[in-house]
């Protein structure tokens, strides 16, 4: 079963002075329709400077186990609720094509 290395970034900007603590949740949908769960960060937004716009930058590394290829889904949760999903697609390369 081949693997593939994938990498994810993710901003998220909130307004000024919002300092409460989030739960951030990566989960993958498979070309299956297997859903499972990536990663769980937990965090806050909170500037050092004092009426500035905060922020969140979160950088993810993502192996996948192909099963079938076709499209799967990274989707993004935000305190349980999906605030973005990002296709993309899978695809058999010979080795020729990949050099």
């Amino acid at each position: 079963m081949p693997l593939i290395q994938a990498y994810a970034l993710l901003l998220l900007k909130a307004k000024t002075g919002h300092l409460e603590e989030h739960d951030l949740e990566f989960r993958l949908i498979n070309t299956l329709g297997e859903t499972s769960t990536v990663s769980v960060a937990r965090g806050g937004f909170k500037s050092p400077i004092a009426d500035a716009t905060t922020g969140l930058t979160v950088n993810a590394q993502i192996s996948i186990a192909v099963k079938k290829y076709g499209t799967c889904y990274l989707c993004v949760l935000l305190d349980g609720e999906e605030i973005i999903r990002t296709p993309f697609t899978l695809t058999r390369q010979s080795v020729a094509q990949a050099a």
